[in-house]
């Protein structure tokens, strides 16, 4: 196998322990190297294998206030009937109705960007967040999002240079886990979470927490269907019918 070339070779920092462990190699010198112009074949998943890599999000930074100001600029906050009764701001549905106006207003069809946590970096500051344009996880058919789209979001934002590669703020290492470890994690799980309520709650939608922000947002994006968790990555489907088979009557 010949030698990976220098934008397809994955930065030391970002490696994975040498004992095989989870975490990365260096994670203070990963945050001063951040973010990445071009993602290296090292980083992306590997199927049916347990040990993957950190999740990587393409985007351009962009601030909390700024997608609080687009939703009030363009009326586009949504509300919801709070626990106690009271009217209150649904953060979650004003995020993707500010993302598809964006996606809309910029004429982009193949995707609808999304606000993602990230890895510290040089030069970040409090309230940044990232504008999404995919991730190193994500099961797209092939040319979406287009490159077109992509640039199209860079002119409505008015960014000079095209989008980054930012480490994930909740994936950030290189893990493993067999599938029996998750089978036992899986089942433990749903035990623990049906024996606090039981008695409390007439029943548990096992399979929502499994569901995508995505799918629940994007039109276009009918066969993204699970969360990129870990259940998720090494189950697949299966996940869904192990997680029905071990709840507790």
């Amino acid at each position: 196998m010949s030698n990976p070339t220098p934008e397809n070779r994955v930065p030391a920092c970002l490696l994975p322990p040498k004992a095989g462990s989870i975490g990365l190699r260096d994670a203070d010198a990963a945050m001063d190297m951040l973010p990445l112009t071009k993602l290296p074949y090292g980083l992306l998943p590997k199927r049916n294998r347990y040990y993957q890599p950190p999740k990587m999000y393409l985007g351009y930074i962009v601030t909390y206030d700024w997608v609080d100001s687009m939703a009030k600029e363009h009326n586009l906050v949504a509300h919801a009937i709070g626990d106690e009764g009271n009217l209150c701001e649904d953060d979650l549905q004003t995020r993707q109705n500010v993302f598809k106006f964006v996606a809309k207003e910029a004429g982009v069809t193949s995707f609808v960007p999304a606000l993602s946590a990230i890895y510290p970096f040089p030069g970040m500051t409090p309230g940044d967040w990232l504008l999404t344009v995919m991730s190193s996880y994500d099961d797209r058919p092939a040319g979406s999002p287009t490159n077109s789209d992509i640039h199209k979001i860079q002119l409505y934002l008015k960014k000079a240079e095209p989008p980054k590669w930012y480490v994930s703020a909740l994936h950030w290492k290189w893990g493993v886990l067999h599938s029996t470890q998750l089978d036992r994690a899986l089942e433990n799980h749903i035990t623990t979470v049906m024996d606090h309520y039981r008695g409390k709650l007439y029943s548990w939608d096992v399979i929502m927490p499994l569901q995508d922000d995505v799918y629940m947002i994007s039109d276009n994006a009918p066969n993204e269907i699970f969360i990129d968790n870990i259940c998720a990555q090494k189950f697949g489907e299966e996940v869904m019918a192990k997680g029905l088979h071990m709840r507790v009557p």
